[in-house]
C-alpha cells in the first residue's frame, strides 16, 4: 500500500472529501448498501440509504414503491367497487331493535330484523348450544360496524318453522358468525326474497302472504321517530306527527334523495333500512341513509348536515366478500 505524503491541513482536508465524493458514487451504484459518510468538523456517521426503484414513483404519495399510474389505477378500482362507509343518521333519537321470536327446524330462538344486513346471521353461541348442523361454504369477509373485520367459513342450512305467531316452512341459510350479540340477523337477502314490507301505521310485517302483527313497544318508538316521518311513505295517518321544528326544505331534501335513489333509507317504498352499532354488528342506530348519493342529492345532503338536521357517521354495514363489489 503506497504511503500517504499528507504534510498540510489543506491536503488532509482535500484527500478527506476526495474520499466523500468516491464514497458517494459509489453509494449511487449500489444504492441498497450503507454510505458511510464523512463530515469534516463532525463525527462519523453511518446512513442506511433505501433501495429505490428507478423510474418509478407516485407523487401522491411520495414513494418509489409504486407509480402513479398504477395508484390511479388502483383507486379507480376501489371506488368503483367498494361501499361507502359513511351514512347519515337522525341525531335526536335512539331505537330499539325490531326482534320476533321463532322456531328454526325444532329450536326456539329470536330473529333481529335487519334491512341493512347483506345475509343471515346466527350467533356461533346458539349453534353450539343447540348443537346445529354446519356446512364449510365459500369464505366471507364480514365488516363490522367498527370498520373491523373477519372471515366466516361455516354456514347452518335449515328452515323457519315458526315466525311470531304464525307457522311456515320457508327454507334458509344462515352465515355463522362469532361474538354475534344478536341470536340470528334476518338481512335483505331473506327480506327482499320474502318481499317483507315493514308498515308502521298499522305496526305489521309482511312476509310473501304472511302477515305478522307487531304490537310491541319498538314500533311504538319507531312510529313516533321524526326521522321515520321523512323516509316513510306519507299518508294521512302519520302527516299530521311529521315534526314541526324539521324545516320544508329539509323534508323534501330527504324525500326526494329517496324517490331518486329507492334503495336508500327503505326496503320496498315502505319499509325502513336499519342501520348497525358502531362497534357490534347489530343495528339499532336509526334510520340510516348510505352516503354515496350522486352528486347533485349529496350536494343537498350536505345542507342537511350544515343544518344539523342530520350528521355523519362512520358506521359500515355487515357485508359479505361477494356483496362488496356491489354499490349501494
Amino acid at each position: 500500500m503506497a504511503k500517504l505524503n499528507l504534510k498540510t491541513s489543506s491536503q488532509i482536508k482535500e484527500h478527506i472529501i476526495e474520499i466523500e465524493r468516491t464514497i458517494v458514487n459509489l453509494s449511487r451504484e449500489n444504492p441498497g448498501k450503507n454510505t458511510e459518510r464523512y463530515s469534516i468538523g463532525k463525527n462519523y456517521q453511518s446512513t442506511p440509504q433505501e433501495k429505490t426503484n428507478q423510474g418509478i414513483y407516485c407523487k401522491y404519495h411520495k414513494t418509489s414503491n409504486h407509480g402513479t399510474e398504477e395508484c390511479r389505477a388502483l383507486a379507480r378500482k376501489n371506488n368503483g367497487t367498494q361501499p361507502q362507509n359513511f351514512v347519515l343518521k337522525e341525531p335526536r333519537f335512539e331505537t330499539k331493535l325490531l326482534q320476533i321470536n321463532g322456531i328454526i327446524g325444532e329450536t326456539e330462538t329470536k330473529f333481529t330484523i335487519d334491512t341493512g344486513a347483506t345475509n343471515n346471521f346466527i350467533s356461533e353461541t346458539i349453534v353450539n348450544k343447540y348443537n346445529l348442523r354446519t356446512t364449510e361454504t365459500e369464505p366471507s369477509e364480514v365488516t363490522y360496524g367498527n370498520g373491523q373485520t373477519s372471515q366466516s367459513t361455516k354456514c347452518v342450512p335449515t328452515s323457519i318453522n315458526q315466525l311470531g305467531t304464525k307457522t311456515m316452512n320457508k327454507a334458509i341459510t344462515f352465515v355463522v358468525i362469532k361474538n354475534l350479540p344478536e341470536d340470528t340477523i334476518l338481512g335483505n337477502n331473506f327480506l327482499k326474497d320474502s318481499k317483507a314490507i315493514i308498515k308502521f301505521d298499522n305496526s305489521t310485517l309482511q312476509l310473501d302472504d304472511t302477515i305478522l302483527h307487531l304490537n310491541n313497544q319498538e314500533i311504538l318508538d319507531w312510529k313516533n321517530s321524526p326521522y321515520y316521518q321523512l323516509v316513510c311513505k306519507h299518508d294521512n295517518s302519520t302527516a299530521q306527527h311529521v315534526p314541526k321544528d324539521i324545516p320544508e326544505q329539509s323534508k323534501s331534501t330527504i324525500e326526494r334523495a329517496i324517490k331518486t335513489n329507492p334503495e336508500l333509507g327503505t326496503l320496498p317504498s315502505d319499509g325502513i333500512r336499519i342501520p348497525l352499532k358502531d362497534n357490534i354488528p347489530v343495528f339499532s342506530k336509526p334510520y340510516s341513509i348510505p352516503y354515496n348519493l350522486h352528486k347533485g342529492t349529496k350536494e343537498e345532503i350536505e345542507k342537511l348536515i350544515r343544518l344539523g338536521v342530520v350528521q355523519k357517521s362512520s358506521t359500515i354495514r355487515i357485508t359479505s366478500m361477494a356483496d362488496s363489489k356491489e354499490k349501494w
